[in-house]
């Protein structure tokens, strides 16, 4: 099973209460581990779990979710909500801001210490990324997937997910390899 969350800050689904509106990552990271523990209890003893988490940049709390064109498709009720809770706990990406978050590596840090077992960490190189407006740093054409078991002795098919080996007739011109 591959899970793709939702990323925190980034995108409102206009449901109040949403996964991926709160205040901090801290508390975001929190309540998805908080999902998992749920996915745990439920999961067969020998089963895995695949995730895919992206990263987000801390900034001033004007990101994508407050941007004034996103306000208009929020409903009401889950920007108050959001507005808020950034008042009463502070929005922390300020002392972050321009800062990668590291995201996904809290993730994968929280869920080994709620017992889940990490066997992979797989960088998803995406060669089609969206382009990004930045200027100041390289648009992000990566996320990663986390590879985790419940107990010590899963069930893993490699075959199942095997890439073939690509001879050298199959290579593009001027790619090969001199032993």
């Amino acid at each position: 099973m591959l899970l793709p969350p939702p990323y925190w800050s980034l995108r409102d689904y206009g449901v109040a209460g949403q996964l991926g509106l709160e205040s901090s990552f801290e508390e975001y990271i929190a309540k998805l581990c908080d999902i998992f523990d749920e996915v745990k209890r439920t999961l067969k003893k020998s089963g895995t779990i695949w995730i895919n988490l992206g990263d987000t940049y801390g900034g001033t709390g004007a990101g994508h979710q407050n941007s004034p064109e996103s306000r208009g498709k929020q409903t009401e009720g889950a920007y108050l909500l959001q507005d808020k809770a950034r008042k009463n706990k502070g929005d922390n990406t300020k002392e972050y801001e321009k800062s990668l978050l590291m995201i996904p590596s809290r993730f994968g840090i929280e869920m080994i210490g709620r017992g889940w077992i990490l066997r992979n960490l797989i960088i998803w190189h995406k060669k089609n990324a969206m382009p990004s407006s930045v200027i100041d740093r390289l648009t992000n054409r990566y996320e990663q997937v986390f590879f985790f078991v419940k107990d010590k002795k899963y069930h893993f098919d490699l075959d199942s997910i095997r890439v073939p080996f690509e001879t050298i007739d199959k290579r593009p011109d001027g790619i090969f390899r001199n032993r």
